[in-house]
């Protein structure tokens, strides 16, 4: 049997385990995030790791298909036209993570300020959409996933960007 876009329905089993995984990182990123100084040596990795795990997630929930073996959050829902829901703070970083993650590009010259409640209460608006929206079987793959409170994040919460530092003998 196979599920949309000709994704067996074994394959999207299996990759529950995938989405459920990206989402515990997203969740224990942001918290290692927000429990760290910008002074502390691991500050810049967890950081990119809280992107990471939060682009991995806008392109599950948001995106369409772009390869034939992408697996989309629509895939999984009961509304073959379901939407996910669109806070703007998932369009207006797209770009600063995308670039900042996958090249290295004058933008990282500039310090800016990363709205992290505002994007993990979008995050967790998405996944609570999600979870309301599965069908069944697939409700059952997801059954350890908890919806937390969007509101439980702090919208004034603020962190500067990632500061490249090198620790090469003679490079400053």
């Amino acid at each position: 049997m196979s599920g949309p876009a000709g994704i067996a329905h074994d394959e999207l089993q299996r990759m529950a385990g995938h989405v459920l995984y990206e989402i515990d990182m997203f969740r224990r990123s942001f918290a290692m995030w927000r429990a760290l100084k910008e002074d502390d040596p691991s500050w810049n990795s967890t950081l990119e790791d809280a992107l990471l795990h939060f682009r991995v997630l806008r392109e599950f929930f948001c995106s369409t298909r772009k390869h034939e073996d992408d697996v989309v959050a629509t895939d999984y829902v009961t509304q073959v036209e379901w939407k996910a829901p669109q806070a703007p703070i998932l369009d207006e970083t797209k770009e600063e993570i995308d670039k900042r993650l996958a090249h290295l590009t004058i933008k990282r010259l500039q310090a800016i300020p990363w709205k992290r409640g505002e994007m993990q209460n979008a995050m967790e608006t998405l996944i609570a959409s999600f979870k309301g929206s599965l069908r069944v079987p697939e409700s059952a793959w997801f059954g350890r996933l908890e919806a937390k409170s969007p509101a439980s994040f702090a919208i004034g919460d603020i962190s500067l960007s990632t500061v490249s530092i090198t620790t090469i003998k003679g490079m400053a």
